[in-house]
């Protein structure tokens, strides 16, 4: 990952990675600037300060959702109309998973890696991000690990297994919670649970773990999968 050629923003969002201004001010308003933000399969991903070199950049990872630029505050007449949302096409970064961090270029300039809220290679220079992410997506592959989408609505029914080491993915056999977010959090209504489907409580939107213990006696460790749930 290169440096970017623009001046970008170094602002901190709810743990992301310091993230560029998809928009910038108008005429007329006040100085403001929304952070890089690509809404994949429910769930938000931010932008990291560097652009990603060819090498880095992989397959195609479906589309994404970039929200309207409307968090500003209009001095004066003629304030503009709303900034609709848009649609961009995501790819895949070199040995990331992309529940982690997918790329994809703002205003056709280069691809800029967009890393998922909560995701732990926050913070770091823009190398270490991508070697962070690599290292996290082994950890995942490897297991043991919780399988489950990135982000579904409040009621919805989702799919869910445990990867453990040297064995197929399978559906969890011990408990399985939803928890609010940041840890610990509380547990966050009941899950009606058929194999490896769950469906989730009607709960209010937002970010939530689910939580699966692995194992048993002195062996048993819990597992997670963070759920935008919308």
């Amino acid at each position: 990952m290169r440096r970017a050629a623009l001046a970008l923003a170094g602002l901190a969002v709810a743990g992301a990675a310091a993230a560029l201004p998809a928009s910038l001010p108008r005429h007329g308003e006040a100085d403001a600037a929304c952070i890089a933000t690509v809404i994949s399969n429910g769930a938000p991903f931010y932008g990291t300060a560097g652009e990603l070199d060819a090498a880095d950049v992989g397959g195609r990872a479906g589309t994404g959702i970039v929200p309207g630029c409307n968090d500003v505050i209009v001095i004066g007449p003629g304030a503009p109309p709303p900034e609709p949302d848009t649609t961009v096409r995501l790819r895949r970064i070199t040995g990331v998973a992309p529940r982690f961090a997918v790329a994809t270029r703002f205003g056709g300039g280069a691809f800029l890696a967009m890393v998922r809220d909560g995701v732990p290679c926050t913070g770091l220079a823009p190398d270490a991000v991508l070697a962070c992410l690599r290292a996290t997506t082994r950890r995942f592959l490897r297991g043991p690990a919780l399988i489950a989408p990135i982000g579904a609505p409040a009621g919805g029914t989702i799919r869910v297994a445990v990867r453990l080491p040297g064995r197929p993915p399978a559906p969890p056999t011990g408990p399985l919670v939803l928890r609010t977010e940041p840890a610990p959090g509380a547990v966050a209504g009941p899950l009606v649970r058929s194999g490896g489907s769950v469906v989730l409580p009607d709960v209010p939107p937002g970010e939530y773990r689910l939580v699966a213990l692995v194992g048993s006696g002195g062996d048993a460790r819990g597992v997670t999968a963070r759920i935008t749930i919308h």
